[in-house]
């Protein structure tokens, strides 16, 4: 009776140490977001909005723009909304409580509850360690990876729950969309993932109206998100890969690789698991991840192209866990020692990656504020400190409030 209750506080000492790390890592991005300059892509967003007036009625032309002339991803298309119509603090607030729905959505999906919170300390961890982080050096970045997979997960979750929907749920269907929208390398590999759970039988069950409108919304997302024309002109016009592609993949999306390892050793030796695996939602992420994986392979982009990828394949490794082992004793004390551990050591990396964003942030915005008098000086500055060359180029607009 004592070991019982020992392990059930144990647990729940678990599970407060996930959400300290993870509400660590929203304080970091609350501070980093309010003292983060705009530069590059974010600076020239902010500039084409006040060069439409600075209204909301200029937003429709200013998505239009970003279709017509870069891609079809609505995270760039109401980029603007968030750069310069809201407020800072209220942006900075949003994505908060985003990046807690990201990591919550992403581990609930995985299977990883604190009935495993050794497990679920692992998946947390890979959040932290195996996410590309720190290619997140702008505010488009977040609009684009962390934001679109909360709203993808968040849209997982509800869509795969045995709860009975209202056709209040239908007024969703504009957030689905755009949620789904964000970026092609989640649109895409969404809808196929579903696209496939409903292939193998999923949609014999009665899915309801609710359900089949948010899947035709899905859909049609992914649709959208590869109807810009400027998307193909780019990818025709496409440099060279950032490396060869097997150390492209071994950097970009080694969850994916894993579990791709692991579904042929299964497919070999295990089959019957991989049939039960599929009769439910691994299905759906690991077809996600291996489509979204293909966006890497064809882009030859290293680092935050393989964000979705390395998302969906978690959620589908967590599942195979759980069913690698169904049957779930109460945790031993090591297990939540060891939990806690990760817990802890994710939460000390957090800090320190914050206080050497927020250090790099200090000089960024010291480069910004002395431009007008120092060009090239503020050049210098953010030369050395290993500043994208587009960040560079965009400096004119901190005086001409243009594009250059």
């Amino acid at each position: 009776m004592n070991t019982a209750l020992s392990l059930s506080r144990g647990q729940r000492l678990a599970l407060l140490s996930q959400w300290v790390c993870i509400l660590s890592g929203c304080a970091v991005c609350l501070v980093w977001w309010a003292g983060h300059p705009l530069l590059g892509d974010d600076l020239l967003y902010a500039c084409d909005y006040e060069a439409r007036g600075s209204i909301l009625t200029a937003l429709p032309g200013q998505a239009a723009a970003v279709w017509t002339g870069c891609n079809a991803r609505t995270g760039d298309m109401l980029n603007t909304l968030w750069l310069a119509a809201v407020p800072r603090p209220a942006a900075a607030i949003i994505s908060c409580v985003l990046l807690a729905v990201m990591a919550w959505s992403v581990l609930r999906l995985s299977g990883m509850d604190s009935r495993r919170p050794l497990a679920s300390a692992a998946a947390a961890g890979a959040l932290v360690w195996c996410l590309p982080w720190r290619d997140m050096t702008h505010f488009v970045c977040f609009f684009n990876y962390p934001w679109g997979m909360a709203m993808g997960g968040i849209i997982l979750v509800i869509l795969l729950s045995d709860r009975r929907l209202s056709l209040w749920w239908l007024a969703a269907l504009p957030v689905v969309f755009i949620g789904a929208a964000t970026h092609e390398a989640l649109a895409v590999p969404l809808g196929a993932g579903t696209a496939a759970w409903l292939a193998a039988g999923h949609g014999k069950r009665r899915l309801g109206a609710v359900r089949l409108c948010w899947l035709a919304a899905i859909f049609a997302a992914a649709a959208f998100s590869l109807s810009s024309p400027a998307s193909y002109a780019r990818l025709g016009a496409a440099q060279a890969p950032d490396m060869p592609l097997v150390p492209l993949l071994l950097r970009t999306v080694p969850l994916v690789l894993v579990l791709v390892s692991l579904t042929l050793l299964m497919l070999l030796f295990r089959r019957p698991l991989l049939r039960r695996l599929s009769r439910g939602a691994w299905l759906l992420f690991a077809v996600a991840a291996v489509v979204s994986a293909l966006f890497v392979a064809v882009g030859g982009t290293a680092g935050r192209a393989g964000w979705f990828a390395e998302c969906f394949a978690l959620m589908a490794l967590g599942r195979f866990w759980c069913a690698l082992t169904p049957d779930i004793s109460s945790p031993s004390v090591w297990k939540i020692c060891g939990a806690v551990a990760i817990y802890a050591v994710a939460t000390a990396y957090i800090a320190a990656a914050g206080a050497a964003a927020l250090r790099r942030d200090a000089v960024l915005k010291h480069a910004v504020d002395i431009y007008p008098a120092e060009p090239a000086r503020a050049v210098r500055i953010l030369q050395e400190a290993g500043t994208d060359d587009w960040d560079i180029v965009s400096l004119p607009a901190i005086v001409s409030r243009r594009r250059p």
